[in-house]
């Protein structure tokens, strides 16, 4: 597959997950304005057990899909009965278990809303699999139509739910209504349903892969959750909503780059996995690529932080801000992360993913312990996280390292333009906060004058990916206008 061609899927899919993500940030501002930060951290409790349910429906068998070489059009009907096996069981077992949660928690309001939540689990089994065909099969447009479509209603929803007071719930029903409206909309815009077939040999085949996938994606799963399941218990709910709004924003930007680079390049890679120069120069590229917005976007976010969170979220959030600053350093090499991760998936390397996540996350689970037991402070859980990060990124390359024979270092100085750039920009960003002036115009002169910066000093520096983002964009646009001019002097023939 030709740059262009992964560079216009890339570009798709980065303005699905961003524009999702938009409207999302958008929901999520009204919402926070409209509802107190107790019950975004009744929301987060509930989330801890949905989410590690669904770990079980979403990892491992999609990608098993995307990946494997010899996938037909009945597998998908067979994995997809076999990921809805799964989600309906825990339907049930979250429904039972519902009250025991309450119980723990000291807090029977959270028996329905979990209950009512849990039933999104086959429709995530549903949307797992059609978001695999359209991956495998490139088309990243109809994929940004199906999820847009989505959110916008599930925000509607969420939005008028909270406007008239449904305080929980309106969280509840906006997070549901998201689910089932994507994987609605895919059932008549992607033009695929399951068929009334199950082969046990095929499912074993994609088995053998997935479940080694499903093992780091619960180990993952366990180890982000368990910080909310300790903070909810030794803390209040107060403590945890900001915790998970601090983390929020960071993670809203790194995980919809990292998703688009997993769903452009695993296919992309996969194709290419026999050819370690083709891998290896799709792998620093990428990171070259996804490090250059990253960066800058993560130390812009922390650098206006004072002014944005009070402007956008009210007053009463301002607690979250030191620990949104602390998930922007953190999160800053999630793309590193990704993209590694990406080889070991092409390479179908399930073995090998599974023996870096048991130690990476044994690294960070000792890192957790030590900040929880050691310091009791939900400040030191966060900077702990943030260590636990760049660790993580570090162990994902030194294990790639063994396929690629690119280090941990070269994968850094791939990016040091970007770096040096990010930091000049984030410190005149942060001295111009100490602007007297209205906090509307201030955040906007912090924004134009800090992408102003980062962008001079990238020509300056000669950032390759600044020179090559305008050289795809140039012939973009050359390549669309060449198409109009012939289509219309065809018309005219």
């Amino acid at each position: 597959m030709n740059q262009s061609k992964v560079a216009s899927s890339f570009a798709f899919k980065f303005l699905e997950r961003l524009s999702v993500k938009a409207i999302g940030l958008v929901i999520s501002i009204v919402l926070a304005r409209l509802l107190e930060p107790e019950t975004f951290g009744l929301l987060a409790l509930i989330a801890i057990f949905v989410n590690l349910a669904n770990t079980f429906v979403q990892s491992g068998f999609g990608t098993a899909l995307v990946q494997n070489q010899s996938t037909k059009e009945d597998d998908y009907s067979t994995v997809f009965f076999l990921v809805f096996g799964i989600a309906s069981f825990f339907t049930v077992l979250l429904f039972l278990v519902a009250p025991f949660v309450a119980q723990y928690y000291n807090n029977d309001m959270l028996i329905w809303p979990l209950r009512v939540l849990s039933f999104s689990l086959p429709f995530g089994a549903l949307n797992s699999i059609q978001t695999a065909r359209l991956q495998r099969e490139m088309r990243f447009k109809t994929l940004m139509r199906c999820n847009l479509m989505a959110a916008i209603i599930s925000g509607t929803i969420g939005v008028v739910a909270a406007y008239r007071g449904a305080g929980l719930w309106a969280l509840v029903m906006y997070n549901l209504s998201q689910i089932i409206s994507v994987s609605v909309c895919m059932l008549f815009v992607a033009k695929w349903h399951p068929k009334w077939i199950f082969s046990l040999e095929r499912a074993k085949v994609f088995f053998s892969f997935g479940w080694k996938m499903l093992v780091s994606g619960l180990l993952c799963s366990l180890y982000y959750d368990i910080r909310a399941l300790i903070i909810g218990r030794r803390y209040s709910t107060a403590d945890l909503a900001y915790y998970s709004k601090g983390q929020q924003y960071p993670d809203l930007i790194e995980k919809t780059i990292n998703e688009s680079i997993q769903s452009v390049m695993l296919p992309v890679m996969s194709r290419a996995q026999d050819s370690k120069e083709v891998l290896n120069a799709t792998l620093l590229r990428t990171i070259s690529t996804s490090m250059f917005g990253v960066i800058p976007t993560m130390l812009g976010l922390a650098s206006v932080s004072e002014t944005l969170i009070p402007l956008l979220l009210t007053e009463k959030w301002t607690t979250c801000i030191p620990l949104l600053c602390i998930f922007c350093l953190g999160n800053m090499v999630g793309p590193i992360q990704s993209s590694n991760l990406s080889i070991l998936k092409a390479k179908g390397r399930s073995d090998l993913y599974m023996k870096v996540e048991w130690i990476r996350r044994i690294v960070m689970i000792i890192t957790l312990f030590i900040t929880v037991f050691a310091f009791d402070s939900v400040m030191v859980i966060a900077l702990g996280y943030a260590l636990g990060f760049w660790l993580d990124a570090y162990i994902i390359v030194m294990a790639v390292k063994k396929l690629t024979g690119i280090g941990w270092l070269k994968q850094l100085l791939h990016t040091w333009k970007s770096f040096l750039a990010g930091a000049i920009m984030a410190v005149v960003v942060y001295f111009l906060g100490r602007l007297e002036i209205h906090a509307l115009v201030k955040l906007i002169v912090q924004m134009g004058v800090g992408a102003l910066i980062y962008v001079l000093t990238s020509i300056l520096l000669k950032n390759e990916v600044l020179l090559t983002g305008k050289d795809i964009i140039f012939n973009f646009f050359k390549n669309r206008y060449s198409k109009n001019e012939k289509k219309k002097g065809e018309e005219r023939m």
